[in-house]
């Protein structure tokens, strides 16, 4: 049985790699190269620091959203600097390996454990409701985008129309989401089984609910005890969107063009609602691309110029995972 599950996800992971390296590969065929070549290659040194410090700030605004939720830790720059090298080595393994936060999530609750003292049931839980945070953020920021999408009429109906289907979409599935959590489903499965008769003789799947309930305990006294540090999590991500929208903006200028910041506040919700959509797809390979290009060269009329803006924010996910991976070398050396 766990050789044909291990299978079947095998297999996604493979349909999902072969979905985005199509899409970037489609990307590419209708792209002029040569263009997005000489548009890249006429940055400056300073305007490409510019917009890497930019996305640095979002790196961190996303870094205080996750601290906010682990209770056990105080938000002081000290801790902020030590949680940013746990974000950043998980999100190096996210983006290397085909399975994406299942490597991740467990890279970083692992590394709260080792180094921060926090308990695996306390980590798993603060990742968890990271994840429902950025689900409510991302929610607000692209209604938000949806408005002035139709307000400016900045991108195509078609593009428009796809996004409003994929926000109602995401809703339902962020409130079953959060639902989840506030009703302790796993947990009251695991009072069925016991019910049943499984607990006199649990198997792996009951240790397994038997560990969820540690979590829910944690996201449930969090959802109701720390209201504060929930709204401050929300807050934080939604300041990480908008300084990526930011950055778009500044890249659009520094490759030769310009868009307004609106535009590039209704760009990012367009490339936020796609990656969500697939968010199955490892390391965002092809949809976030794709989605930025497009968009982009819908409203400054430039597919290449898209493509360029699409190739600075794969270089920022190259830079972030080499930065992961050298902070890995560096304890690793300290250790021995």
């Amino acid at each position: 049985m766990t050789s044909l599950s291990l299978g079947w996800v095998r297999w996604l992971v493979g349909a999902a790699l072969v979905t985005g390296v199509a899409l970037l590969g489609l990307l590419l065929s209708r792209a002029d190269v040569h263009e997005v070549w000489v548009r890249l290659n006429g940055v400056s040194s300073s305007g490409l620091a510019i917009v890497l410090a930019t996305y640095l700030a979002s790196f961190l605004a996303e870094t205080a959203s996750w601290l906010q939720t682990i209770v056990m830790i105080p938000a002081r720059p000290r801790t902020l600097y030590r949680l940013c090298k746990v974000l950043m080595v998980g999100n190096a393994v996210e983006r290397v390996t085909p399975f994406a936060p299942l490597a991740g999530e467990p890279m970083k609750a692992l590394l709260l454990n080792r180094y921060e003292g926090i308990p695996y049931a306390a980590a798993s839980a603060s990742l968890v409701i990271t994840r429902t945070t950025d689900v409510m953020a991302l929610i607000v920021f692209i209604a938000a985008g949806l408005v002035l999408m139709w307000r400016t009429e900045v991108l195509p109906p078609a593009y428009r129309a796809g996004v409003l289907v994929g926000f109602v979409l995401f809703v339902i599935a962020g409130g079953l989401f959060f639902l989840v959590q506030n009703q302790r489903v796993f947990t009251r499965l695991r009072v069925w089984l016991g019910s049943a008769g499984a607990a006199a003789r649990p198997g792996r799947f009951a240790a397994i609910l038997d560990g969820i309930h540690d979590v829910e305990d944690q996201l449930v006294t969090f959802y109701s005890r720390e209201p504060r540090r929930l709204f401050l999590s929300i807050a934080f991500a939604l300041v990480q969107w908008s300084t990526e929208a930011i950055a778009i903006w500044l890249s659009v200028r520094i490759l030769g063009s310009s868009i307004t910041l609106l535009n590039a506040f209704a760009v990012q919700a367009f490339v936020l609602m796609v990656v969500a959509t697939l968010f199955f797809v490892p390391g965002d390979l092809g949809t976030q691309d794709t989605a930025l290009a497009y968009a982009c060269g819908a409203v400054t009329g430039s597919l290449p110029l898209g493509v360029a803006v699409a190739a600075l924010r794969r270089a920022r996910d190259l830079l972030w995972i080499v930065w992961g991976f050298a902070i890995v070398a560096v304890c690793a050396w300290r250790r021995h």
